[in-house]
């Protein structure tokens, strides 16, 4: 007698839980067959079943959701590696950079110090030059 009124208390439940389901949502049509028209018609066996759907399908969707959170965390990870890649890249690009900036001062640098040397040595074989002429000038007259 004791089981018979816990089965009662457990089918009033499922029958108020189907009731609040079928108000909030219209699952009816999927969860029914149409031959019935309300919950009252329908046996333990056919709630049940119809309650083992709801389950499967909710398992179902649960599967789903864990398949796409995981497939977006994986995506997230690749995301962050090769974000992180690219910030290795950038700092390696950036020193690259710096060095290249550092050859190419030190080249003007020594490019300035050649020309100015070239300017010494043109001045100096100028002046050499004027020396040369104006002795053979004196050469020239003193004969």
């Amino acid at each position: 007698m004791a089981e018979a009124k816990e089965l009662e208390a457990n089918l009033k439940k499922v029958l108020e839980l189907r009731k609040n389901v079928l108000q909030t949502h219209d699952y009816s049509a999927y969860l029914f067959p149409s031959s019935f028209t309300n919950l009252a018609d329908m046996s333990c066996k056919q709630i049940g079943e119809s309650a083992c759907m709801m389950r499967a399908e909710c398992a179902e969707a649960k599967v789903a959701s864990e398949n796409k959170l995981a497939e977006a965390q994986s995506m997230m990870e690749d995301a962050q590696k090769k974000y992180a890649d690219a910030e290795e890249k950038l700092r390696k690009a950036e020193s690259l950079e710096a060095e290249a900036s550092l050859y190419h001062r030190t080249a003007e640098r020594k490019l300035r110090e050649v020309e100015s040397r070239e300017d010494d040595l043109r001045r100096e074989t100028a002046k050499q030059g004027r020396m040369m002429a104006y002795r053979l000038w004196l050469i020239r007259r003193s004969h």
